[in-house]
């Protein structure tokens, strides 16, 4: 099943305050983390169902879902018939109150 597919225009900013988290530390990091994005949506994209359902969206149709990403990074997105919508990129640790924030019904 193809469908289309949508990147929230905050999801690329929360990459780059991520990536630059992340080099504060440790640049090796930073770097592995900036060039295993796009082949992480990629994977996404290709099965998006065999994901789990975030706990934090109440959803009884599971449209929220989840990617674990270098362990400590959770990649958000919405699941629907014929659309797939990224929303963004959070750390494991944050409050569920914010990730809520991140749920959405605007695509563009």
């Amino acid at each position: 099943m193809s469908r289309e597919i949508i990147i929230k225009k905050e999801f690329p900013k929360m990459v780059e305050e991520t990536a630059l988290f992340i080099l504060e530390n440790s640049p090796q990091n930073a770097k592995q983390f900036i060039e295993g994005i796009n082949p992480k949506l990629d994977e996404i994209v290709k099965n998006p169902l065999i994901y789990p359902k975030d706990p934090n969206f109440n959803s009884k149709t599971g449209l929220y879902r989840f990617s674990l990403y270098m362990r400590n990074w959770k990649i958000l997105f919405k699941v629907m018939q014929n659309l797939i919508v990224f929303l963004g990129i959070v750390h494991t640790s944050r409050h569920p109150k914010e990730i809520k924030k991140l749920r959405t019904t605007k695509y563009k």
